[in-house]
């Protein structure tokens, strides 16, 4: 009874997903904390459990990349981590841009690299500055991709954000399966295993297609 309760215990612990894309920026702003430092509020949201992990900074002429990493969990917990990361910048004046990059960690912790990149955005800025610069929830919604989780997928097949007019079709170009209205989940668990084409239209009015593996 002991070791099957490591096992179910190991099991559990290892509930991380790594190399598919789940979660994305939905909050990004800076302010200005003094004339060598800036503070950025970073919020990010997905279609589980993410946690906070780690961060580090690239600074590359004017270019600062701030690279952030998360555990991202199976479990939907319905957190929305919302972070602030101080920054130092080169000169207390000058014309700069932030960059921001979010990864999902994997099973040799987090590497910030490929094909743990989930997201990405970026903010001009000119020190110094008063008050709050923000990403613009349009600006998001135009530039954020849309997410499939998980895939692959047996039963319930999930999006980052609310989509109409879905269409499966499979690799012969023939409607297995369609859906009206606003949705954020579909059902797949009558399809056959294989490899299916999503279409979607997004919020924008944006048409996305997207492989999925049903397994």
């Amino acid at each position: 009874m002991k070791n099957i309760f490591l096992i179910l215990l190991f099991t559990f612990m290892n509930g991380k997903l790594s190399a598919e894309q789940f979660f994305f920026i939905s909050g990004l702003n800076i302010t200005q904390v003094n004339e060598n430092q800036i503070k950025a509020n970073l919020i990010i949201d997905g279609g589980g459990s993410q946690v906070y992990n780690s961060y580090m900074v690239e600074i590359a002429g004017t270019t600062i990349t701030l690279k952030v990493c998360y555990d991202y969990y199976i479990f939907d917990g319905g957190t929305q981590p919302n972070n602030d990361f101080l920054i130092d910048i080169p000169s207390p004046t000058g014309n700069y841009i932030l960059k921001v990059e979010i990864y999902s960690s994997g099973s040799n912790g987090c590497n910030y690299l490929p094909p743990y990149l989930q997201d990405s955005a970026t903010i001009n800025f000119t020190t110094p500055f008063t008050g709050t610069i923000s990403l613009g929830a349009k600006d998001l919604e135009a530039k954020k991709d849309l997410k499939l989780y998980p895939n692959p997928v047996k039963e319930m097949l999930s999006f980052s954000d609310e989509v109409s007019n879905i269409r499966i079709t499979d690799l012969s170009g023939k409607t297995v399966k369609a859906f009206h209205g606003n949705i954020k989940s579909v059902s797949v668990s009558e399809l056959p295993k294989g490899v299916y084409l999503v279409t979607a239209v997004k919020k924008s009015g944006e048409v996305v297609s997207k492989k999925i593996l049903k397994e």
